[in-house]
């Protein structure tokens, strides 16, 4: 988790029937800070980012995004990046309509995507490969999803597991070209090297 804005929770809870997801946790992460959340599998951690981006109703708790209450939010107001960890892009669309998707339901104009995207594209080093289709890129998906995520500018950014894929060399690259990426009110990817790090990536 990469945030801009400060992100709490405070005693969420979520069960899914039986099984306790989040018991009672309260979280905090300072504006301008990157967390690694670290554990098993099942132990949560995914349904802790999905509950900060709204894509997880919770039980009990709150959730707070640079002040403000977004518990009953719809994730489309909560100016939320996320890297899911199966990716989740449109196969009928090519890398360029994914990437842009954000921006076109944020209504940019055409000529403002087409540069937003370019930049996003370049930075995950796959600027020439917009008129692909996911299944054309073999092991770069990972690639096209955190382009899609950064292109909004968003001011909490949410990665699962997402450079698992990709060898050292190209992490190197990605993470370089990334930490420059954003607008200077938006310079989201100061913790990339740390926060990949975190998540097992070897650097």
């Amino acid at each position: 988790m990469i945030a801009v804005a400060s992100v709490v929770m405070v005693g969420v809870t979520k069960r899914y029937r039986a099984v306790v997801a989040l018991d009672d946790v309260s979280p905090e992460v300072a504006s301008g800070k990157f967390v690694t959340v670290l554990g098993s599998s099942g132990w949560g951690k995914s349904t802790t980012l999905r509950a900060v981006a709204g894509l997880t109703s919770i039980d009990a708790g709150r959730v707070l995004i640079d002040g403000r209450e977004v518990t009953g939010v719809p994730t489309a107001k909560r100016n939320i990046g996320m890297v899911f960890q199966n990716l989740a892009l449109f196969p009928h669309m090519t890398v360029d309509q994914n990437v842009a998707f954000g921006l076109r339901m944020r209504r940019l104009s055409g000529s403002a995507q087409r540069e937003r995207v370019g930049q996003a594209l370049a930075a995950v080093r796959l600027d020439n490969m917009g008129r692909r289709y996911p299944h054309q890129l073999s092991g770069d998906q990972q690639r096209v999803a955190i382009a899609r995520a950064l292109v909004i500018n968003p001011t909490v950014l949410l990665l699962d597991e997402p450079f698992a894929a990709l060898d050292r060399k190209l992490r190197d690259a990605i993470v370089g070209d990334g930490l420059g990426y954003g607008t200077s009110e938006h310079k989201l990817c100061a913790g990339w090297r740390q926060l990949a790090a975190g998540c097992g990536c070897d650097f």
